[in-house]
């Protein structure tokens, strides 16, 4: 129940499944409408299970979108998870030094940066890889930018979470990546760690 212009009780009708009530301004009665768009949308979910990578296909989703995994967990103890792309469908990873990124820790260990064939997204360094307890599961995000640009590099800003391997601290890696061999649109994502499957996580 609302009220016209008059102070007039009016019924709003009954709207659709998934449409919000609109206002149309002063004096006017709300209606039902569907949303116009520019929120966030769910894509699709992969749960791993022993796998040795994990592709996400983004053939679907718009210029700029971005990933979450939680509940993340390596077979193997002091692992570094990566980025590769492909361009093709899935058929192939682009690999050969077409990366380039720069990546910073909680430590602090400073900048690490370097052109190769992935964009990581953590470290081994000092026993500072990724644990495969699973009470320990690491998570992440990654932001993707330029997927369907024709004169941009593809581009990914991402922010890790893990527990290092002794289980005795938490640890942060942040930092940006890029695609830097051509701008050709993006089609899937690869996550997968320097050695060993992949348990068990949520990508979405």
């Amino acid at each position: 129940i609302t009220w016209d212009s008059s102070g007039n009780p009016v019924a709003v009708a009954v709207g659709t499944s998934g449409h919000f009530l609109k206002s149309q301004g002063a004096g006017s009665v709300p209606v039902f409408a569907a949303p116009s768009g520019g929120g966030t949308a769910l894509i699709s979910t992969v749960n791993a299970s022993d796998d040795a990578t994990i592709d996400i296909d983004v053939t679907g989703v718009s210029d700029a979108s971005f990933i979450i995994g939680s509940g993340i967990v390596p077979a193997t103890d002091d692992v570094e998870l990566r980025i590769q792309v492909s361009i093709d469908g899935a058929s192939s990873y682009l690999a050969g030094s077409s990366y380039a990124y720069g990546m910073r820790d909680s430590v602090p260990q400073g900048w690490v940066s370097a052109a190769a064939d992935y964009i990581l997204m953590g470290d081994t360094n000092t026993n500072r890889g990724w644990s495969n307890v699973a009470a320990e599961a690491g998570m992440f995000t990654v932001h993707m930018a330029n997927l369907r640009s024709t004169s941009i590099h593809p581009s990914f800003l991402y922010d890790v979470g893990t527990v290092n391997i002794n289980g005795t601290s938490v640890q942060r890696f942040y930092g940006y990546g890029k695609y830097d061999a051509s701008t050709d649109d993006v089609t899937h994502v690869r996550f997968v760690f320097n050695s060993g499957n992949i348990t068990s996580g949520r990508f979405s």
